[in-house]
This record gives C-alpha cells, structure tokens and sequence, in this order.
C-alpha cells in the first residue's frame, strides 16, 4: 500500500513539474528524464525480488535513447529558431 501511494505522489509530482515548466523545452526534457529515473529506481525496488534485471537494462537503454534524441531535438531547436522556448513553437494548447 506504501509503495501505491509513493507512486502516485511521484507521478503527480512530475505531471505538476511538466505543466509549471512547458514553456522552456530543457526544463520538460529535465521532468522526462526525472520521470524515467522514478521508474528505475521502482524496478529497482520491485524487482529484487522477481530477477527482473533484463527490464532494467531495457529501461536504462531506453532512457539514453530518449535523452540523445530529445538533446539534438533541443540543438536542432536553437539552430532554426535561436531558442529553446516553447513560445516560439506556437503550440495552440
């Protein structure tokens, strides 16, 4: 029961922490890596018990991954624009 709550209070965290920062994209790259490394640390905890070493290396590769990408989506970013605020964008949220 501990562990739900814990989960639920992390996920609310990093929902309250993309929404307050959406307007510059390294603070929403930052939350996306803060939210991977929440689950990690929850396999981690979790799969001591059931061996599941196999998921944290997926989830660690996975995360390296979504960070090279979301790096050179940023340089790409400032290249075009000059920027990395999202104001630029004209997202119509």
């Amino acid at each position: 029961m501990y562990l739900n709550n814990y989960y639920l209070l992390m996920v609310l965290l990093i929902l309250l922490m993309i929404f307050m920062y959406m307007k510059n994209f390294l603070m929403l790259l930052i939350s996306l890596e803060f939210m991977l490394m929440f689950y990690l640390f929850m396999i981690l905890l979790v799969g001591v018990d059931l061996y599941i070493d196999w998921m944290f290396l997926y989830l660690l590769v996975m995360g390296v991954c979504e960070s090279v990408i979301g790096i050179s989506l940023m340089i790409s970013m400032v290249n075009n624009y000059g920027s990395q605020s999202m104001k630029i964008l004209n997202l119509k949220w």
